[in-house]
């Protein structure tokens, strides 16, 4: 890397110079080093330099003749001999004189001092003076043989409006650099084909070079307006002033042109892309001082002759810059070479010409590389980019996937699914079919006010406990409940009824009972075991309470699963393997007895759906499926199975699965039926409590006529759980409503074929997680190149609005059918490819754009912000 200096210089040849060198690391950070001193008055200096281009412009003729005749032969001619002679001892008083300047000034040892003391520089002299940026400064000893580039920078310049709309007109061909070279009048062309064909070749298939010879006014503006170049060379005769602060170009014999007869073409061009110009003119350096004066005029780098180069080694010239410019060479350094090879090759016929050629740089644009300029390699860099992105998506989707199979997502996507299911439209209306008895502490005091005695039982704990309904309070409870089609009572009885009338109600059809197979509760005695279900429920998590009023100290499960199916247990008071056997040997006589399970035992909410669907003549329930723990339900088009078999889904790890080893189960599709946490599943169907059925008239039995009842206990702080809509642990709700929900479920899939919640397989679900990861790679490798890096905001938005697509696409899949894929996973998995490929092509850019900064003095950089300096 170069260090980066900057010498500034002002004052006139008879007073002297005052200067300041200042050294950075960037174009606008404070100076590292700053050096201030005077160099003394130098005439001599200036006066020998007056003499050199005096004489360099008397060989033109002699430059002429060594074109078109035998070099030798004008070799050899004593007045040709005598005029090279003296131009060359004229040059060597020159370098003589500024390097005595230069090194024998006391003030400015310390200069030189720090150059030597540097590796590779990049010098760039500041000043306004015209003579002393016509001076030949790369001849000043101290910078010769040593890497170190060259550059002129103008204390005032303009710099590019970076919020300008978009080139008027585009390349015809973006794979390709476009050089416009003009050859102005009196340009000796001969051989120039040849030069053509050769530059042609150097510049190779990334280049299109349209050469222009003596072109008029009117045609040059119409170039520079109607297409668009990324270089312009001219070449041919111009002339400025003593002071350098004008100057003309004489395109043909009757056509001379100042900047402003043509500055809104060229500034349409520079507009349109041109982002370099080389000048091989008199004096270019009156081209820069025109250039500068006229407003909004950026022309953002130059490549400039302090004296014209012969017609000759003009194309020469630019033969040796292409060549190391097109290797990728910096600007400075691409014209470092062609100097070299103009002094190696072309001063012995041509001294001097070396010399000559001059970068002059706008400190406040980037310098140009050629593979910048060529969109070919712009499409390759942007191809290598592509393959990154692809790359990145699929690592990264595939190490999601990976880490997602060992559930380490698992409780970060089973709160996406709440999330998904809580922002579900809310269902018009609760279902019909389905009715809701309450008990509660208040329907307990009612029972006991009025003498309706409520039988103690043994609990598990080794104590005793009342049950929430007395026998006379279910006997009329079951009368009053005759024309429903089901009734299921969602409260433990273990034990048999005294009262002989009630014996026969319970053993009635459509009575449905509960036990617990995990809390070793049994079912009413007096039912058949076809009429029996398990209350036991498929856990996730358990959720501390938050203050809740009398169940501080609470913890409330969270069930998102519909266990259908459990394996029954030996010895088990609730469905045990033995008595299933037992029964199923005597019910082979007992035709009140149907579809026995014999390993396998349903639930209670499924027995509730089988009964009602059996009236239907809905539902193909096959004893044999039932009782081997294969249960498929299927009517037409609609089919009950295990969705959670195995791992699949989100369950992925064998917490979440311990607690239901043996079962069958699947996603509860909570539906919402009203607002909030609770309400939304709590008006799943007409509720009315115990006491209002059973005291007075206002109850009429026909509002349960044809439905299924369910009677559940609603105290708070019992029988409490957490469905995907609570939204925070005060969203609880009761058992009962829970199985209201999976009894409903079923029904809506076999008399209205709602869709259920299902997943898809193992590759569908890889798939889905590294196409998305591939989409957020390829949107940023996408909009990177339009919007850039300083334009954050925009990528974010577009990455965002990629997010919320992806988004809605998962709840389009879930709420329209049933379809649950990967969310949050795979969302993670999308914005990580987005931001590694864009740190990839911020890096990228970063590093083929460095090139070595240049500095400009404070006056500069204090009008920076204006765009005039």
């Amino acid at each position: 890397m170069s260090t980066l200096l900057v010498l500034e210089l002002d004052g006139d040849a008879q007073a002297g110079f005052s200067f300041k060198l200042d050294v950075r690391e960037t174009f606008y950070a404070r100076p590292l080093n700053s050096q201030r001193g005077h160099l003394p008055a130098c005439p001599e200096l200036f006066s020998a330099f007056t003499e050199w281009r005096q004489r360099y412009a008397g060989l033109g003729p002699v430059f002429r003749a060594l074109t078109h005749s035998n070099p030798h032969q004008i070799t050899q001619d004593s007045d040709c001999q005598s005029a090279m002679a003296a131009f060359r001892a004229s040059a060597e008083e020159v370098k003589r004189q500024l390097n005595q300047w230069l090194n024998q000034s006391s003030e400015f040892i310390g200069v030189w001092q720090t150059i030597l003391s540097e590796g590779s520089i990049s010098l760039q002299l500041q000043t306004d003076h015209v003579w002393l940026q016509r001076l030949p400064w790369e001849q000043w000893t101290v910078l010769m043989g040593r890497e170190t580039t060259f550059g002129l920078v103008l204390p005032e310049y303009h710099t590019r409006d970076r919020r300008q709309a978009k080139p008027i007109t585009a390349k015809p061909n973006p794979n390709k650099v476009r050089i416009l070279a003009v050859l102005g009048h009196a340009t000796d062309l001969d051989g120039i084909s040849e030069d053509q064909q050769t530059l042609l070749k150097i510049a190779g298939s990334d280049a299109e070079i349209s050469w222009q010879s003596s072109p008029t006014h009117r045609q040059l503006t119409d170039l520079l307006r109607n297409e668009a170049w990324d270089i312009l060379f001219f070449s041919g005769h111009s002339a400025s002033g003593e002071d350098g602060k004008h100057f003309s170009m004489q395109l043909t014999p009757s056509e001379q042109l100042e900047i402003s007869d043509f500055r809104h073409a060229l500034r349409q061009a520079t507009h349109n892309g041109l982002c370099l110009a080389i000048f091989n003119s008199c004096d270019g350096v009156g081209f820069v001082h025109q250039l500068t004066q006229e407003t909004g005029m950026v022309l953002p780098h130059l490549v400039l002759m302090r004296e014209k180069l012969p017609d000759v080694v003009a194309p020469k010239f630019l033969r040796s810059f292409l060549m190391a410019f097109t290797q990728n060479e910096t600007l400075e350094t691409a014209v470092q070479r062609a100097q070299h090879d103009l002094q190696d090759d072309w001063e012995r016929d041509f001294p001097c010409v070396s010399w000559l050629p001059v970068v002059c740089p706008n400190p406040s644009e980037e310098s140009p590389i050629w593979q910048n300029l060529s969109n070919r390699v712009h499409r390759n860099r942007r191809r290598r980019s592509l393959a990154m992105a692809l790359v990145v998506g699929l690592v990264v989707g595939l190490s999601f996937f990976g880490i997602r199979e060992t559930g380490y997502f698992e409780p970060l996507e089973l709160s996406g699914y709440d999330l998904m299911l809580q922002l579900r439209p809310e269902e018009a209306a609760p279902d019909d079919r389905l009715f809701v008895i309450t008990v509660d502490q208040a329907d307990l005091d009612y029972q006991d006010n009025n003498g309706m005695k409520r039988t103690w039982v043994d609990d598990n704990n080794g104590g005793k406990e009342q049950l929430s309904l007395s026998d006379e309070a279910l006997f009329l409870l079951l009368d009053k409940l005759e024309p429903a089609r089901v009734i299921g009572l969602d409260l433990f009885r273990p034990i048999a009824a005294k009262d002989s009338y009630l014996q026969q109600q319970l053993k009635r059809p459509n009575f449905v009972g509960v036990c617990s197979i995990n809390r070793q509760i049994a079912p009413p005695s007096e039912l058949p075991f076809s009429q029996t279900g398990f209350s036991d429920l498929a856990i996730d998590e358990i959720v501390p309470s938050s203050g809740k009023e009398d169940t501080d100290g609470a913890a409330y499960p969270i069930v998102r699963r519909n266990l259908y199916q459990m394996k029954s247990k030996d010895h088990s008071k609730c469905l045990s393997s033995e008595s299933l056997k037992m029964s199923r040997i005597k019910g082979k006589t007992a035709s009140n007895i149907s579809c026995l399970p014999e390993d396998y035992v349903p639930s209670f909410s499924f027995v509730l759906a089988r009964i009602y669907l059996q009236q239907e003549n809905r539902g193909d329930f096959d004893c044999q499926k039932l009782s081997a723990g294969t249960l498929e339900l299927k009517s037409g088009s609609a089919e009950v199975r295990d969705e959670l078999q195995g791992t699949i889904g989100p369950y992925l790890t064998q917490d979440s699965q311990r607690e239901v080893q043996g079962a069958r189960q699947l996603m509860l599709n909570y539906w919402r039926r009203g607002p909030g946490d609770q309400k939304a599943i709590t008006n799943i169907a007409q509720t009315r409590s115990l006491r209002s059925i059973l005291e007075g008239n206002t109850f009429r039995s026909e509002s349960v006529d044809d439905k299924i009842v369910l009677i559940g206990f609603t105290e708070l702080g019992e029988d409490e759980l957490l469905t995907p809509l609570s939204k925070t642990p005060k969203g609880t709700v009761h058992g009962v409503y829970y199985h209201a929900h999976a009894a409903s479920e079923f029904l809506d899939t076999f008399l209205e074929g709602r869709t259920r919640i299902r997943f898809v397989s193992f590759g569908l679900e890889a798939g889905w997680v590294i196409c998305w990861s591939l989409a957020g790679g390829l949107v940023a490798w996408k909009f990177f190149p339009k919007l850039g890096w300083s334009r954050l905001g925009g990528i974010s938005v577009i990455i965002v609005s990629v997010c919320l697509a992806f988004t809605l696409t998962c709840a389009i899949l879930l709420y329209g059918f049933g379809i649950w894929m990967p969310w949050l996973p795979t969302l993670i998995a999308l914005v990580s490819s987005a931001g590694i490929t864009l740190s990839y092509q911020y890096f990228q850019v970063m590093h083929n754009s460095w090139v070595p900064k240049r500095l400009v003095s404070y006056r500069a950089i204090s009008h920076s912000i204006t765009g005039k300096h």
